[in-house]
């Protein structure tokens, strides 16, 4: 294990509540899920779900959930810890626990991945643009409508056209009908799809937490946010990194309502220009897209990186763009889409996918002899039982397979 990673290892099992010495004194709370936290995670679900959506898909601004940290969940969390202070100092009972907090905070996580960017958010332009943008000229009708499920999309133009022309609302009794049977099948499959995560979850989690120790960089900042003492809101390294980028973001704001302000130059956009100018000519003009922004947050991320994982970050970049200037060099350009950034980056996620689950396979191989009845299955402790989790994950991808044959 990395240095780096030890002490992480360190500072989290300082932060671990103690186990209290008598029962009878333990507080209940502790166990974190209780019905209080439950229920106030369900009625902040669909605020935050609100949020998002107007985020990324009304004003498309932010995007919270393409970067693994959401800012969206952070903030609440926030919120919720300086509420939950102030009921403290009325009523200490009446305050949650902070497992409570880190249970609510992980609800919101989990609810803002499955309505944000590439889940819930494609699914209904999944429904209706084979049909809108349908023309004579590209032929979509004869080529391939005969083969969509009709109980997935929204055929009725009187329906989806009114989605892109907008002017009014779907909540009409004909439009939510048109729409029951899609978003019903597509929930069903969005749910199971989570189920069968969870499931490999439960089947990796001793692996991956107490064999490898893997020190999962992003969930040390809930975990800070919420231990006691409130140890991270008194740091005043904390406020100055805070009061930095409000600030860059307030005067870019202000610049935005009022030109006469001055820009801070941080974004991708502020510096688009200046490389295509740069980058200009045979071969270099190659790499005239190469984007260049100092966003606070990443740096901030970064900071949780370890070191190997930091490197990669900008050296791929580096690759990439090394890639685009000797494929100029070669006269590889005319080729569609070369070098094929997407794919490359689609198989990395599969090679790291493939690996992870390789480093994994004797934990896993042990689990199937138990549930063989060659021994019995060590998962007492674990958040679900090794064969629920097994038939979890079974049921669940014939149902999606089912789904996707239909």
């Amino acid at each position: 294990m990395s240095p780096d990673n030890s002490r992480r290892n360190t500072a989290l099992r300082s932060h671990e509540p103690r186990a209290a010495s008598h029962s009878h004194t333990a507080d209940p709370r502790a166990n974190g899920f209780t019905t209080r936290a439950a229920l106030l995670g369900v009625a902040l679900i669909p605020i935050n779900a609100y949020w998002v959506t107007m985020m990324e898909v009304v004003r498309y601004e932010g995007h919270p959930t393409t970067v693994s940290l959401f800012f969206n969940t952070v903030f609440l969390l926030a919120l919720l810890t300086g509420l939950n202070g102030l009921v403290g100092r009325l009523h200490r009972r009446a305050a949650l626990h902070r497992n409570e907090l880190l249970v609510i905070y992980c609800m919101l996580c989990i609810a803002s991945a499955v309505v944000g960017h590439d889940m819930i958010q494609v699914v209904a332009p999944q429904a209706i643009c084979p049909f809108e943008f349908a023309t004579p000229e590209n032929k979509w009708a004869d080529l391939f409508h005969k083969y969509l499920p009709p109980f997935l999309m929204v055929s009725d133009p009187k329906i989806y056209r009114p989605a892109f022309e907008g002017g009014t609302s779907l909540y009409r009794l004909d439009r939510l009908a048109a729409w029951a049977s899609p978003a019903l099948h597509w929930c069903a499959f969005l749910f199971v799809l989570t189920l069968v995560m969870l499931g490999f979850n439960a089947l990796l989690r001793r692996r991956w937490m107490d064999r490898e120790r893997l020190t999962y960089p992003i969930t040390h900042l809930p975990i800070e946010m919420t231990a006691p003492g409130a140890a991270l809101w008194k740091n005043p390294w904390m406020w100055l990194g805070f009061v930095l980028p409000a600030f860059i973001t307030t005067v870019n704001n202000l610049h935005n309502l009022c030109p006469a302000v001055p820009v801070i130059k941080v974004r991708v956009v502020h510096y688009d220009a200046y490389m295509w100018s740069v980058f200009q000519g045979f071969p270099w003009g190659a790499l005239a897209g190469t984007r260049i922004s100092f966003y606070p947050f990443a740096i901030g991320m970064g900071m949780l990186l370890p070191l190997d994982l930091a490197f990669s970050c900008w050296f791929f970049y580096l690759f990439w763009a090394a890639q685009k200037l000797i494929s100029a060099l070669f006269g590889l350009t005319k080729i569609p889409a070369f070098p094929y950034v997407t794919e490359q980056s689609a198989a990395g996620y599969l090679a790291l996918a493939s690996f992870a689950l390789y480093m994994a396979k004797d934990h896993l191989a042990e689990i199937w002899r138990a549930l063989r009845g060659e021994g019995r299955p060590d998962d007492d402790g674990e958040p679900m039982r090794y064969r629920t989790a097994w038939w979890l994950i079974a049921a669940g991808l014939l149902f999606l397979l089912a789904f996707s044959l239909r």
